[in-house]
């Protein structure tokens, strides 16, 4: 769609603006919550002048007939097939996932925690990172407590998109979708979603792989990463790691203002890039994380893809003079050392003692004419996190508008950095903004520039305006009381808006018939035709001004279709720069513009047809060789060993591929060796009667259709022979010695005694028995040959039945026991009790020490022969110590003492109140403890901690309710 626009005649009055009328846009009504949700989102969208769009401005026709510019600090649109289309920042729920596509870069998030997300750039190039995401301790380079990212489903609210307990019970992961930055938060909820920190660990690791484009590289500079494209420019920095915790506010007993002031901690990285993959390790030190945090606390790791704040549209100054001087009139009011940023957001206020940050805001106003007439004009941002929560902290912020460009002077040099600090300070003051409010919370504040229009109007022609922020003031000379604000490439970033006249006179406008009903100073237009409307506008001198509209229509398009055929192996195919990856009817729409500037939409019929493969698999023998295929000579086989291409009716190839399989002729032997008992032999229905080699062969035909001729070697063994005797101890178990002789030289012997295998050798075997009663043997030679010889020897030797040692223990208590002896094949007995004494009793009792522990008592039963067995039994006496969970000190006779059951002497107590404090202890516990301090005072109802060590070095610790 195009509209086109001419100006016969102007009527100017004062500085009356006069340009052109520009079209309007009209969006799609799934686009609406899109735009509801910017920063312009309050402007109706059919209002935009599309003409005037840039990459940072955009303006509205008003009911008046006046022009609004929402001018931006970072861009509000980004150009694509040469048009200025809207950034929207919110992220879609999809089919795969989520995605932000309305930007110069398209972003495809993971619909769960452990996918990845893919970003391809406004150049083509893809990146894919948040792959493989861990998180683990580290210590002395090992890794303690690795867990992987879990596949937890994803939330997306406007531009965030929050997996919830990503890394276990409390820590969550938050994407949030900015115009040139992706930012990553690691949220720990709590102290208890660290686990237990070990004490050796160095850094808690939150690692993630990244895919970057061929011949992209990765390097640290000044804590933060860079990646460069293949000609080595800069595309895109993981800023430097922030890591915080949530500020504390509150009254303490007697109402006194509590606030803790954030923990910050500038964080380090650690990469390692192996050809395209690139590992990214955020490391947070453990020491920080054992402080006295307070929870929620956020690990900030941020990635920017187009890094472009060089034209410094916002950024800050921060001073470190090494003096608390910081107002107006001060002799050290000037810093002599001043710290420049340029990077995304930036800080206004005051840090410590020393540091003040002092912010700038720059707009490109070009597309406001030079001869506009200013009505008003606002000055917008967003402060994202407020450290000034103090009471005293009531601070004002001064809002000058900037002499010099901030791009302009090298910032390196520190002279030009004094000059724009004095700048910020001392330049034409907008007015004194009271932050009181702002204080108490975060949000957009508005500064109202249109008491002091002059320098706005001046600076149409230079086409730059900036402002700077300076805050001071308050008590302790505003101490803390510092605010960071969105700047460049955040979602709500700075803007400007200015409202001025628009052009008045006969205005002469062309539009496409798609545009009807056309709106003009809140008149529809249905028809086109000269002098169709009028309108009368009132310049800012207070006259009227009639604008007389001659509106042309040009005539309607009719929409085409492409039929294209093409083969698969053309696939993807690319149509009007559009990537087509499969075929069908109405795949894809191209829309181009007439002669009249008019959309003339195209629709693409693809046909797609299939590259036929084929396979011919031919066996054959290698006498066969070289063989004869399709014209072609093959002189070895193999798979694809050829191929032959042919063209199908459908146009496209028919491609055959040979497979030959070129079997050979077999020559084998058959090497054969067998015991002298083993002739005559037979083989392949042959009977052989001596050994040698060539002694038969045997001609067969293999599955490949080849010969197989197989010649026999036949290799004959002379025999073998064998003796031995036997030897045995009288009692059990009993060690047996067998002794062989007369083995052939080499080979192995086997022994079986009962029909049992034992180990041994051809000397003989030494093994034990357990078991009365007389032993059979039987020796097995099996020579080097593998010929085997027996013998065997019945009754052996034999030996006597032995003692059985056997007891248990009755009536068993703490303190004794009563013996029951089941022995068998015994005469007399040995007893070795738990106090170490010995007793030959039939049945003693046994008598337990006055402590927990494990005692044995054993057995040993003889009989005549001197053999002996015997048994030990192991009893384990237990004190079980039994802690209460809650004592009510209230002097009824119930539940009055802190009273631990099972409990051993010289037992040690200890009592602890939350912040830590001991208030009660005892190296030699007698249950006396009744909720009293060590001043003999009650404490205060409520929880606190014990910790009870048992005489062993045992700690049991946990919580006891103290109720009154």
């Amino acid at each position: 769609m195009k509209t086109k626009k001419t100006i016969r005649e102007f009527i100017c009055y004062a500085v009356l603006i006069c340009l052109s009328f520009s079209n309007q846009v009209t969006i799609a009504q799934d686009e609406i919550h899109l735009w509801e949700k910017e920063p312009y989102g309050n402007m109706e969208p059919s209002s935009e002048i599309i003409d005037l769009r840039s990459e940072y401005a955009k303006h509205f026709r008003n009911e008046t007939g006046k022009i609004t510019a929402l001018i931006s600090a970072g861009p509000v649109n980004y150009l694509e097939d040469g048009r200025w289309k809207t950034i929207y920042h919110t992220i879609i729920p999809h089919t795969n996932g989520f995605e932000n596509t309305a930007n110069s870069h398209k972003t495809y998030y993971p619909k769960y925690a452990n996918g990845s997300i893919t970003t391809v750039l406004k150049d083509g190039s893809v990146i894919k990172d948040m792959r493989e995401m861990r998180m683990y301790y580290l210590a002395e380079g090992k890794e303690l407590q690795a867990a992987a990212i879990s596949g937890v489903e994803g939330k997306a609210d406007f531009n965030e998109l929050h997996y919830a307990n990503a890394y276990g019970n409390g820590i969550d992961l938050r994407l949030t979708q900015h115009t040139t930055f992706r930012k990553m938060d690691y949220i720990i909820q709590n102290k208890a979603a660290l686990g237990s920190l070990p004490k050796e660990a160095e850094y808690l690791v939150f690692e993630e792989k990244a895919e970057l484009p061929a011949g992209w590289k990765a390097s640290i500079v000044e804590n933060q990463i860079n990646i460069y494209n293949q000609q080595g420019v800069l595309v895109a920095v993981f800023g430097k790691p922030l890591f915080y915790d949530s500020p504390e506010h509150g009254q303490d007993e007697s109402g006194n203002h509590i606030h803790k002031h954030s923990n910050e901690l500038v964080g380090n990285y650690e990469i390692e890039q192996h050809q395209r993959l690139l590992t990214i390790r955020t490391l947070v030190p453990v020491n920080w994380l054992r402080k006295d945090l307070a929870f929620p606390v956020f690990i900030d790791p941020t990635i920017n893809l187009y890094p472009d704040n060089t034209a410094r549209w916002t950024g800050h100054h921060r001073t470190d003079g090494g003096t608390n001087c910081h107002s107006p009139g001060c002799a050290a009011y000037t810093s002599t050392n001043i710290n420049e940023s340029v990077q995304n957001d930036f800080w206004a206020g005051r840090y410590d003692a020393t540091m003040v940050y002092n912010g700038w805001v720059k707009f490109n106003i070009t597309d406001i004419p030079d001869d506009a007439c200013i009505n008003s004009a606002e000055f917008r941002y967003y402060v994202s996190n407020n450290s000034s929560a103090s009471p005293g902290c009531v601070i004002s912020t001064y809002f000058r508008h900037l002499a010099d460009d901030p791009s302009v002077n090298d910032f390196s040099v520190a002279a030009n950095n004094q000059a724009r600090l004095a700048d910020i300070r001392n330049g034409n003051i907008y007015g004194d903004f009271n932050t009181a409010v702002l204080v108490a919370g975060t949000g957009w504040r508005t500064v109202n520039l249109t008491a002091n229009m002059a320098d706005l109007q001046s600076q149409l022609v230079p086409n730059w305006f900036a402002v700077g922020l300076h805050t001071y003031g308050g008590a302790s000379n505003h101490l803390t009381c510092r605010n960071q604000i969105l700047g460049y490439g955040s979602s709500n970033r700075p803007m400007l808006v200015v409202n001025y006249d628009p052009p008045v006179g006969t205005e002469d406008i062309t539009i496409c018939p798609e545009d009807l009903p056309y709106t003009w100073h809140g008149q529809t237009i249905n028809a086109g035709g000269n002098g169709v409307a009028t309108a009368i506008v009132q310049s800012t001198t207070g006259c009227d001004v009639e604008v007389t509209l001659n509106l042309t229509v040009h005539p309607a398009t009719t929409p085409l279709t492409e039929d294209i055929t093409i083969c698969d192996s053309d696939l993807p195919y690319t149509w009007h720069g559009q990537t087509i990856n499969a075929g069908g009817t109405g795949i894809a729409t191209h829309t181009t513009q007439n002669s009249n500037g008019c959309d003339v939409l195209t629709t693409l019929n693809l046909t797609v047809n299939p590259t036929t493969h084929l396979t011919d698999d031919i066996t054959i023998c290698d006498s066969e060789l070289p063989f004869s295929w399709n014209g072609q000579t093959i002189t070895t086989g193999g798979n694809g060993a050829a191929t032959h291409t042919t063209q199908g009716t459908n146009g496209c190839d028919i491609i055959t591929t040979l497979n030959l399989t070129v079997n050979a002729t077999q020559h084998l032997t058959d090497d054969v060796s067998i015991c002298e008992a083993d002739l005559p032999y037979t083989w392949n229905g042959q009977t052989i009667n001596a050994g040698g080699n060539n002694v038969a062969t045997h001609v067969t035909q293999g599955q490949n259709g080849c010969d197989i001729i197989t010649t026999l070697n036949l290799n004959v063994y002379p025999p073998i022979s064998a003796s031995f005797t036997a030897q045995a101890e009288v009692c059990l178990p009993s060690s047996v010695t067998v002794t062989s002789s007369s083995v052939s030289q080499g080979g192995s012997c086997a022994w079986e005694i009962n029909g049992v295998p034992v180990t041994g050798d051809c000397s003989g075997v030494s093994t034990t028995v357990t078991q009365s009663g007389c032993y059979d043997i039987n020796l097995t030679v099996t020579d080097v040959n593998g010929c085997i010889f027996s013998t065997s020897q019945n009754d052996a030797f034999c030996i006597e039945e032995s003692p059985v040692a056997s007891f248990e223990l009755q009536n068993q208590t703490n303190e004794n026991a009563q013996t029951n002896n089941l022995s068998s094949n015994a005469g007399s007995y040995t007893w070795i009790l738990p106090n170490g004494t010995t007793t030959s009793d039939f049945e003693p009792t046994v008598l337990f020490p006055n402590e927990a522990g494990t005692y044995s008592i054993t057995l040993y039963a003889y009989n005549s022969d001197g053999c002996y067995d015997s048994t030990t039994v192991t009893v384990e006496i237990i004190y079980d110590i039994v802690i209460p969970n809650v004592i009510t000190v209230n002097n009824d006779g119930v539940n009055d003492f802190f009273v631990l059951q099972e409990m051993l002497p010289n037992t040690q107590l200890l009592i602890l109140n939350r912040w830590g404090n001991v208030v009660y202890s005892s190296a030699n516990y007698d249950n006396s403890w009744n909720g009293r301090d060590m001043n003999g005072n009650y404490v205060t109802e409520g929880v606190y901690t014990y910790l009870v060590t048992v005489p062993d070095g045992t700690k049991h610790h946990g919580f006891v309710h103290v109720v009154r």
